[in-house]
């Protein structure tokens, strides 16, 4: 039984990064810039995470190399900086972009505010 060659690793990530690790995002597409104070925070906390330092509001962070590890740390910023407890299932259901993702966040804010129970406001 003969078996195609599979590549031993894929090199186009080595091809955007830098020196110290941080990857570049791709620069076809423009990027789109936050409209919200949450997403704001929400593409900040991305970018740290991440380690990339361009990010827009609609990138996938799948498709920026987020994994499991990646979605438990945003999980426990935005717990700590928002004061709610986003999904895990949130950064693997599409779209899981920082739009959505400050969507539901903002959602979750609102109902809390609405049964007295938030437990810190928006940070600035």
């Amino acid at each position: 039984m003969f078996l195609p060659a599979i590549p031993s690793s894929d090199r186009s990530i080595l091809e955007n990064m830098d020196d110290i690790g941080h990857v570049h995002a791709p620069t076809t597409i423009a990027l789109a810039a936050p409209r919200t104070e949450t997403e704001r925070i929400v593409l900040q906390l991305w970018a740290a995470v991440l380690k990339i330092d361009q990010i827009g509001i609609y990138d996938d962070f799948l498709g920026l190399g987020g994994d499991s590890l990646a979605a438990l740390r945003c999980i426990n910023w935005i717990r700590e900086a928002f004061g709610v407890g986003l999904s895990f299932d949130a950064f693997f259901i599409e779209p899981a972009h920082v739009a959505e993702v400050a969507l539901q966040i903002d959602a979750m804010r609102h109902e809390a505010a609405e049964v007295g129970d938030i437990s810190r406001p928006l940070p600035r």
